[in-house]
C-alpha cells in the first residue's frame, strides 16, 4: 500500500504542480526521428549517442503521436512517483510504520532536507534534468526493495539501472556486490534469487544498448576525430559537476554524519538480526563508503584517470548517502525501541536541519548533526548518570550554537549595514554570545535546566505518545503549503507550456535548422526544430567526444569562443555553458553578408537570440523572451 499511495502522491504532486519540460524527451526526437537533423547539428549527434532506456520509451510515446508537452507532463509526474515511492520505502523499512512512511517523502521534498549535493545537484521533482533524477531515485528504490527483502524486485532494478542511468548503474552495481558479500553467511540468503533476477535486468539493458548502438551508428560524425584535448579543457575550466568537491561544505557533512550513524546503529545491532533497517544500514554504509570514494578521486588530476571515469562523474556518487540521512533521522524517530524524550529532541533538530534548510551553513549542519547523534547514544550508557548529563548538555549546546548561527546569519548583512562594521566582525560577535551560553550550560544553574526541559519531555511524551507524529505531519504541512504556493506565485505552470511565437511565425517558412545565442536551451525541444549546438548545455559534448573538435569549430567561428581558451569570466562561473552574453557584441557586430556566409558553412537558416540583442538580420517575429531571424 505505500508504494500504491506514495507513487500517486509523487505523481500528481509532480505532473499537476510542478511539470516542466524534461531532457529525455528532447533527445527522444532524434532517437524516434521525429526530428531529422542535419549532418552539420553537432547538438544532434550528441543526442542520438546518449543511452537510456527512458529515452527510447519516450521515443515511442512521441512516434504514437503525443506532443512533447503532454511526454514532459507523463515523465515529470514519472520522476515524482519514483523518487515518492523510493523514499517511503526506505521509510517503511527503517520505521515499520506505514503512516509514517507516507508522511517522510513529502517531509523530504517540502522542507528540501536533501538538497545538498556537493558538485552535483539533488532534485527529487520539477526539474528538467530527467536522467539525474531518475538515476538517484531508482537507485534508492532498488535499496529499499532489498531492504524490505523484496530480493527479485531489487535485483532486477539493480540489473536494468545501467540504462537508465549509467554511473548510478555501476554505483549500484558496486552495492549489490558488496551487500551480497556482507550476506552470505547468512542462513537462508536468497542469493539465487538476486542473481536470477539481476541476470535478467542486466539482459532488458543490455537489449537496450544495442538498440541504441542502431540509432548511434546512423548518426555519422563528419570529420571525427579524438576529443581528449577538448574533454580535459572542458574539464578543468567549464564543467561545474566535474570537478573537486569542496570537503567544507553540507553535503560533506551529510555524508560523514551518515557513515558515522551507520557504524554506530550496525554495532548496535545484533549481527544475525535479519531485519529491514539491518539491511538498509547495511546498503547506507556501502553506499557511504562509495561517496568517500567518489569524492577521492575528484581530488585527482584529470589527466591521470580514464576519460570514462571522468565521463561517469562518481563525485556524484555521494548523493547516495546525502538523500538515504535525512530518512535514517526520520525513521530513527518513529522507532518505537527509540527512548522518549531522545525521539522529541530529534525531531527538533530535524526541525532545525531542514525546516531552515536555505539558510544552513556548515557549522550550524555540524552542530545540528552533532546533536541528533548524541541523542542516538545518550540512553547507550543507562547506568552511567554523569554521562548521560554531560551528553545531554552537550547535544542541547550544539542545538543552541546551530540555531543561534543560523538566526545570525539571516542578520549579518543588516547588522554590519547598520552599524557600519565588517560582517567578519559581526560574525565573531555572534560566534562569541552562542559560545558564552554554550558554556553557561556546563555550570550548576545550566545542567538543572536542561534536567529540568529533560523531565518536561518526557512528561510531555506520557501525556501525548504521538507527539512527535504530529509535530513531523504539521510540519510537513506548512512546509509543502510554502512550497506549492511558491510555486504557483512563481507560475511554475507556465514552464510547460509549448514555445510558440506569435501568429507572425506561421505565415513565415519555419527554419529546419537553427542558431541558438549564447545559453538558450531546449529550443529543440520547445520548437521541433534542429539546433546548431545548444549552447546553455556544453556539459553533454564528452559523452560524444569524437564532435568535439569540430564543436570547438563551431563555437570560435559562430560564438567567438574557445574550449581550449575561456575567458577568465568562464573559468569563474564553471557553469558548464556559455554565459548569457557570451558572443553578444561579435553577433551585433556581424554583417548580413558575414552571417549567411556562415549559414552557407553550417547550414542553418534561422537564428533566435534574448529580444535585447539587435542583430543585423531580418526580424521574423519577436516575444517578451525570444527573438527570431531569418537568412536573407
Amino acid at each position: 500500500m505505500s508504494l500504491a499511495i506514495s507513487g500517486l502522491i509523487g505523481f500528481c504532486l509532480a505532473a499537476l504542480i510542478y511539470p516542466t519540460w524534461q531532457e529525455a524527451v528532447e533527445y527522444a526526437q532524434i532517437v524516434g526521428a521525429v526530428i531529422h537533423p542535419t549532418p552539420h547539428s553537432n547538438y544532434a549527434l550528441i543526442e542520438a549517442n546518449i543511452w537510456s532506456i527512458l529515452v527510447q520509451f519516450c521515443a515511442i510515446l512521441l512516434r504514437l503521436g503525443l506532443s512533447e508537452v503532454l511526454v514532459s507532463i507523463f515523465v515529470s509526474g514519472l520522476l515524482g512517483m519514483v523518487s515518492f515511492q523510493a523514499i517511503s520505502l526506505c521509510a517503511l523499512a527503517c520505521t515499520e510504520n506505514i503512516w509514517m512512511s507516507l508522511i517522510t517523502p513529502v517531509f523530504i521534498y517540502a522542507t528540501r532536507a536533501a538538497d545538498f549535493g556537493a558538485v552535483y545537484p539533488i532534485w527529487l521533482l520539477g526539474y528538467p534534468h530527467t536522467h539525474g533524477i531518475i538515476g538517484l531515485s531508482c537507485l534508492l528504490l532498488s535499496i529499499a526493495f532489498l531492504s524490505l527483502r523484496k530480493n527479485a524486485w531489487g535485483a532486477f532494478l539493480l540489473g536494468i539501472l545501467p540504462s537508465i542511468h549509467s554511473s548510478y548503474g555501476v554505483l549500484g552495481w558496486i552495492i549489490i556486490s558488496g551487500y551480497c558479500l556482507t550476506k552470505l553467511r547468512e542462513i537462508g540468503f536468497p542469493q539465487k534469487t538476486i542473481y536470477r533476477w539481476f541476470i535478467i535486468g542486466t539482459a532488458l539493458a543490455t537489449a537496450s544498448y544495442l538498440v541504441q548502438q542502431q540509432v548511434s551508428a546512423a548518426a555519422i560524425v563528419p570529420n571525427a576525430a579524438s576529443g581528449t584535448e577538448y574533454i580535459l579543457a572542458f574539464i578543468k575550466n567549464w564543467d561545474a559537476h566535474r570537478r573537486a568537491v569542496p570537503l567544507l561544505t553540507v553535503g560533506t557533512t551529510y555524508l560523514v554524519a551518515n557513515l558515522l550513524a551507520t557504524i554506530y546503529l550496525l554495532k548496535s545491532c545484533k549481527a544475525s538480526q535479519a531485519v529491514p533497517i539491518n539491511n538498509l544500514l547495511w546498503l547506507s554504509f556501502i553506499a557511504s563508503a562509495c561517496g568517500i570514494i567518489g569524492i577521492a578521486l575528484s581530488w585527482l588530476p584529470p589527466e591521470i584517470l580514464p576519460i570514462s571515469i571522468l565521463i561517469l562523474m562518481p563525485m556524484r556518487w555521494m548523493n547516495l548517502s546525502i538523500l538515504l540521512l535525512p530518512i535514517l533521522c526520520v525513521g530513527l524517530l518513529a522507532r518505537s525501541s527509540a527512548s522518549i524524550a531522545s525521539r522529541l529532541w530529534l525531531l527538533l533538530t530535524l526541525c532545525m536541519l531542514y525546516f531552515l534548510a536555505p539558510n544552513l551553513t556548515v557549522p550550524a549542519t555540524i552542530a545540528s548533526l552533532g546533536a541528533g547523534i548524541i541523542f542516538l547514544v545518550i540512553e547507550s550508557n543507562p547506568n552511567s548518570i554523569p554521562t548521560k548529563v554531560l551528553a545531554r548538555n552537550t547535544a542541547l549546546s550544539l542545538l543552541l550554537f546551530g540555531t543561534v548561527i543560523l538566526i545570525g546569519k539571516k542578520f549579518t548583512l543588516a547588522l554590519s549595514s547598520y552599524y557600519s562594521i565588517g560582517r567578519l566582525r559581526t560574525a565573531s560577535i555572534l560566534y562569541l554570545l552562542s559560545a558564552a551560553t554554550i558554556l553557561s550550560f556546563y555550570w550548576k544553574t545550566g545542567s538543572r535546566i536542561t534536567t529540568k526541559v529533560w523531565k518536561l519531555t518526557v512528561n510531555l511524551f506520557r501525556k501525548w505518545p504521538q507527539a512527535d507524529y504530529i509535530a513531523m505531519f504539521c510540519l510537513t504541512a506548512i512546509a509543502l503549503t510554502i512550497n506549492i504556493a511558491g510555486g504557483w506565485k512563481d507560475q511554475n505552470l507556465s514552464k510547460i507550456h509549448p514555445w510558440v511565437l506569435d501568429a507572425e511565425l506561421a505565415a513565415t517558412q519555419i527554419p529546419t535548422l537553427l542558431v541558438t545565442s549564447s545559453d538558450l536551451h531546449y529550443v529543440q525541444l520547445r520548437t521541433r526544430q534542429a539546433v546548431l549546438i545548444d549552447g546553455g548545455r556544453l556539459d553533454v559534448f564528452p559523452y560524444r567526444a569524437s564532435v568535439a573538435k569540430n564543436l570547438n569549430q563551431i563555437l570560435l567561428t559562430v560564438y567567438d569562443t574557445d574550449i581550449l581558451n575561456p575567458s577568465t569570466e568562464v573559468q569563474n562561473a564553471r557553469s558548464g555553458g556559455l554565459l548569457p552574453d557570451a558572443g553578444k557584441i561579435a553577433w551585433e557586430d556581424r554583417t548580413a553578408k558575414q552571417w549567411q556566409q556562415l549559414a552557407l558553412e553550417f547550414r542553418f537558416t534561422g537564428v533566435i537570440t534574448y529580444p535585447d540583442w539587435k542583430i543585423q538580420l531580418p526580424l521574423l517575429s519577436k516575444t517578451r523572451e525570444y527573438a527570431l531571424y531569418g537568412i536573407p
